[in-house]
């Protein structure tokens, strides 16, 4: 599912011309090698210590960062566009 979702928003990105193909197949390599090394050291540490349950703490510290991530982020963009002196407050279309 993942997959799918991922190949449908950038064919959405691409039909936008909202995508930068050399960025996007420089994020794609490395994403390959990191999921390869991932993989490897999740089955290394299962080995190792018979439990699966390792992936679900990995699951939970990533949501955890991820939570305390976002907002931080979030925050900084919303400030920096109250400096610049833009409305925060409007709708914009994705169409226009």
């Amino acid at each position: 599912m993942i997959m799918f979702s991922t190949f449908a928003s950038s064919v959405i990105y691409i039909s936008y011309g909202a995508l930068n193909e050399e960025f996007a197949i420089w994020l794609g390599f490395w994403s390959v090698i990191g999921i390869i090394g991932g993989i490897h050291l999740v089955e290394t540490l299962i080995r190792k210590y018979n439990r699966q349950s390792i992936i679900v703490f990995i699951l939970c510290l990533v949501l955890a960062i991820s939570a305390i991530l976002v907002p931080i982020f979030n925050g900084l963009e919303v400030w920096q566009q109250l400096n610049e002196d833009k409305d925060i407050w409007k709708l914009t279309s994705i169409c226009a």
